[in-house]
């Protein structure tokens, strides 16, 4: 599964000059209903195509829109490896899609901008995680939400430890265990033997393989870095933390031999350890928010007006939106002017949506506005 980053979502929510047709729909990791979400895929294709001829669309350029996602439905093995939503985005000239860890309902909307809202629960602070597991045979990135993880590739890293540490595998092949306790501490030291070297040399080659490692994570991640627990047998996590350069690991590590583990019961562990951190997260920023609103300080605001306007020139650090409320109106992007509307409007947006999203792309933190969290369906912490 390939991770859904900032910049590509900047680049979905900028407005376009042609027609654009974003589909979202539930899918399956396994089971017969693999075949009934390809037949989904099909049927919001076939709604795609009137929505583009009832606006005017010849059939050649409707075909031109939609050919590369039709490929799909043919490709056994794009269906074989999926999450549990599809996000499809198509114009005349590009095409993507994402396999999310989230259960997105059927939509499909054609407009002059690719629609992004059922995005956000994938995308807000509280919603995703990530978990490095590594054993001596694999190292797995995978990405949880609340509800499910699915695996991250992992391209150009090297991610058998044995494999780096003895090419062979037959003469100095790696072994671990860990030894009696020493000097008191009640704590067992790792001893790694085998032929070739000594322990000193062989954790310098561990931490060589956890420092790439390390890199390329980092590299994956570096638009969305969330949360990482790390996952393993308890000697090799201290020695990953002493070369990690990540900026965001957290908890304790999730100790053990995870070479047939599967995800979901490594999501079920690691989610132990993250949700203290996220919904501590949440609290402190709601309490900075409160305290500020407590002295009508200028650096918070619960006006959706001015907090879109402050979303759109990035001054936003903490937004916290309803879910489930539209407030339409439509933006003149270049005056940064908003206007509001009671009700929804040719060529409206989600104000709260594009406050959140903005917020997002450009480093802020979004949280979901939890029932009773305040008067307003919108309240953002300003940077200045």
């Amino acid at each position: 599964m390939a991770i859904l980053n900032s910049s590509e979502l900047r680049h979905l929510i900028a407005e376009k000059e042609q027609p654009c047709v974003s589909i979202y729909l539930p899918t399956h990791r396994k089971g017969p209903q693999i075949e009934q979400d390809r037949i989904r895929l099909k049927n919001l294709l076939r709604k795609a195509e009137k929505l583009l001829s009832d606006s005017g669309m010849r059939g050649n350029e409707m075909a031109t829109i939609l050919d590369p996602a039709r490929k799909l439905l043919e490709n056994s093995i794009f269906w074989r490896h999926q999450s549990d939503g599809l996000a499809v985005f198509l114009s005349a000239d590009e095409f993507f899609n994402f396999q999310l860890p989230y259960h997105f309902s059927e939509v499909v909307v054609v407009t002059d901008r690719y629609h992004v809202k059922p995005l956000l629960p994938v995308l807000t602070d509280e919603a995703q995680f990530y978990v490095l597991a590594f054993s001596q045979k694999q190292v797995r990135l995978l990405q949880g939400s609340m509800y499910s993880v699915s695996e991250i590739d992992l391209e150009g890293v090297s991610t058998s430890l044995a494999e780096t540490l003895d090419p062979t595998r037959n003469r100095n092949h790696l072994q671990f265990h860990t030894g009696a306790p020493s000097h008191g501490s009640g704590k067992r030291d790792a001893i790694y033997h085998g032929s070739g070297f000594g322990d000193e040399d062989r954790k310098k080659a561990i931490q060589k393989f956890f420092a790439q490692v390390d890199r390329g994570v980092t590299e994956v991640l570096k638009d969305n870095p969330g949360p990482l627990v790390l996952a393993g047998v308890d000697y090799l996590l201290p020695l990953y933390r002493e070369v990690s350069k990540y900026p965001n690991l957290v908890g304790s590590g999730v100790t053990g031999n995870f070479d047939v583990v599967a995800a979901e019961e490594l999501h079920r562990l690691a989610w132990e350890q993250v949700e203290p951190f996220l919904t501590e997260n949440r609290k402190k920023n709601w309490d900075r928010f409160v305290e500020l609103r407590g002295t009508e300080s200028k650096l918070v605001s619960d006006e959706v007006r001015e907090v879109v306007k402050s979303a759109l020139s990035g001054r936003i650090d903490a937004l916290f939106v309803a879910a489930g409320v539209q407030h339409w109106g439509t933006v003149d992007f270049q005056n940064q002017h908003v206007e509001i509307h009671e009700g929804e409007q040719s060529g409206d947006c989600d104000l709260l949506d594009l406050a959140a999203v903005h917020t997002l792309t450009k480093g802020g933190s979004v949280y979901i506005m939890e029932n009773g969290d305040a008067s307003s369906d919108i309240a953002a912490i300003y940077r200045y």
